[in-house]
């Protein structure tokens, strides 16, 4: 106990002197012009190609990390045991997939599978240059070249979202030898429409790029790994949106960029929050995360963020330390380093552990009370079998004060190795987890999925785990860095897209797209169903008239209206009646546009947009 006691003060004093350092304010930023703007053709319009037809890339202008030397400052004989290992997989009965299909094929590098669901379609992206457009059937639609999107050679690492709050839909890419980064913004709801194209030099190669949607802007980090600069940018949303040729980014850069994810596989992009319930009110920061692991030499196991507080009249971003959050222990260091190493596959191969970052993405969801965001990374459980570790922090409204709300590693013992997962919350708070599964024996590299509801036991994926696609083959070449899942507008319905093995020369990765609910599949522990409630808002006169009924108690809800920008202009506490009320929002002087009305309380939120005239 009293070796315990004496390591946790040596942590203490070495984080406080750490926090000193790091809480000054990061004030350098640098306003960036767009330095070319298009408008596309419509891409229904454009040659269609197969989906996975073979892409001729410059592999030298690609990562070069397989080539990286890593200087591990490994601390082996000191490696504490990770106390949150779930052993015993979940259990409750978990839905099969909705919709279940392949996706696209880059024949010859890692695929990087990126993509997003709207109303009526789900787009995806496959590096380096490839996007699919799909109903929600999976019926392809139109597959094309980001090269004759943007009129810039495609360099790689596409990111697809879409931005619910405008219904618009964003691809961002690596252009021009790696010195440039392209933002392409729908100019309706439509995906296969036509695209703004805003392209902007950077001032360090552009790698790792990872976009989030916030209410001031579409932000953005990179990461050059030739000299550890971490890069972020803040694009101008309101103004890309609307096909704005003077639409900018704010430019900052993190100082000693080579301390974030320092020492490990992949030393890729720190995080920024991105939304996928309402809009926080205009002006709310932003946060960026990563973390720090003893395993790998660092002092502590935390979570560090950064408040980014931008100013989009001045053009600034200023990076502040906001606090550092210290884990339960665990292990992100796995021995060796690039293709053929780490993670075993059947027939001797290994893939690569992707160890050393948050996965892509980092959901953000506010509820009455309290923001939510989830996080998840790769761990070593021993003998370089993968594990997941996961978190939810929360952020409270009053003291704005973050903190771990719940944290788990699943890590199921039947020598699985689980890695390259994201992460999801609904809007009810239940997690998912998807990821990549493969052992050293009969396991061939596939796609699974578990989860949790919001009431169930903290730091637990309770559900029993789902196949969504079973591999045939290893994979002799590098994985890819991430995957990606997204919120479906409904704000229930996750979808996933990630790389799976079946090509039998195991040269190539194929993609998958599915989605699942959680919400559908339990009934032992009792949850509020929001698709239960009848939600009905419409305009009458000077007021938008709001009936809800269906509501699982007579529990105090709040009802908020917000602008498009997330701005709030109203709110107002109501106790309903027998699981329903009606009220009246006075939306006199309101421009003609489209708001957001939200009712919520602790337990679930809702929310649906309107358009006032």
């Amino acid at each position: 106990m009293k070796k315990i006691f004496t390591l946790f003060i040596l942590i203490s004093i070495s984080l406080s002197a750490y926090t000193q350092e790091a809480n000054k304010p990061i004030n350098t930023s640098t306003y960036i012009k767009c330095k070319s703007f298009s408008i596309s053709k419509p891409l229904r319009d454009m040659p269609s190609l197969e989906k996975d037809v073979p892409q001729q890339i410059n592999k030298d202008l690609l990562e070069h990390e397989a080539s990286r030397k890593s200087s591990i400052l490994h601390l082996e004989k000191n490696i504490l045991p990770d106390p949150l290992v779930q052993r015993i997989p979940g259990s409750i009965a978990l839905d099969s997939t909705l919709v279940n299909f392949e996706g696209g094929i880059n024949n010859g590098y890692r695929p990087d599978a990126t993509g997003a669901a709207g109303p009526n379609n789900y787009v995806q992206g496959v590096n380096a240059c490839l996007i699919a457009i799909y109903d929600k059937n999976g019926n392809l639609q139109l597959a094309t070249d980001l090269n004759a999107l943007g009129g810039l050679p495609c360099s790689g690492d596409p990111i697809v979202l879409y931005d619910k709050f405008a219904d618009r839909w964003l691809i961002e890419d690596i252009t021009n030898g790696y010195s440039e980064l392209t933002i392409a913004v729908s100019t309706t709801s439509d995906p296969t429409g036509s695209y703004y194209i805003y392209n902007y030099v950077f001032p360090v190669m552009p790698d790792f790029p990872k976009l989030s949607v916030w209410t001031d802007g579409y932000y953005s980090t990179c990461r050059n790994i030739n000299n550890d600069t971490v890069a972020l940018g803040v694009f101008e949303r309101n103004r890309m949106l609307v096909g704005d040729i003077t639409a900018g980014l704010t430019y900052t850069q993190f100082p000693n960029g080579s301390i974030i994810n320092a020492n490990t596989r992949l030393p890729g992009s720190p995080k920024i929050l991105s939304c996928d319930g309402a809009l926080p009110a205009f002006g709310t920061p932003n946060y960026l995360v990563y973390f720090t692991n003893i395993n790998c030499g660092d002092t502590t196991n935390s979570i560090m963020i950064y408040k980014m507080i931008t100013d989009t009249t001045l053009h600034t971003c200023q990076l502040v330390f906001d606090t550092a959050l210290i884990t339960a222990p665990f292990n992100s260091y796995f021995t060796g380093y690039g293709i053929g190493t780490a993670i075993a596959e059947p027939g001797g191969l290994r893939a690569w552990s992707l160890d050393g970052t948050f996965q892509y993405r980092v959901p953000y969801i506010k509820f009455t009370g309290y923001g939510s965001t989830v996080l998840c990374n790769t761990v070593n459980l021993g003998d370089s079998i993968a594990g997941i570790r996961w978190y939810e922090l929360r952020q409270n409204d009053t003291t704005q004060k973050w903190s771990i709300y719940q944290q788990g590693t699943y890590g199921p013992n039947d020598s699985t190795s689980r890695w390259n997962s994201s992460i999801g919350m609904d809007l009810n708070g239940d997690i998912s987890l998807a990821y990549n599964v493969t052992n050293q024996y009969n396991l061939y590299p596939g796609i699974r999925y578990t989860g949790r509801l919001a009431g169930d036991p903290l730091g637990q994926m309770t559900f029993a785990e789902q196949t969504a696609i079973a591999g045939t083959h290893s994979l002799n070449e590098q994985w890819g860095d991430f995957s990606e899942s997204t919120l479906d507008p409904d704000g229930l319905t996750f979808w996933h897209t990630n790389q799976y093995i079946r090509d039998s020369t195991g040269a190539k990765a194929n993609t998958r797209i599915f989605s699942f609910r959680l919400a559908n599949s339990h009934t032992g522990i009792p949850v509020i169903a929001t698709d239960q409630i009848e939600y009905k808002v419409y305009q009458s006169g000077n007021n938008l008239n709001v009936l809800i009924s269906g509501l699982a108690s007579d529990d105090k809800v709040v009802l908020d209206l917000f602008d498009i920008d997330g701005k709030q202009l109203s709110s107002q506490w109501i106790t309903p009646a027998s699981g329903q009320f009606e009220y009246k929002i006075n939306v006199a002087g309101l421009s003609k546009a489209a708001y957001l009305v939200r009712i919520g309380n602790s337990k679930f939120q809702k929310v649906t947009k309107v358009i006032v005239n």
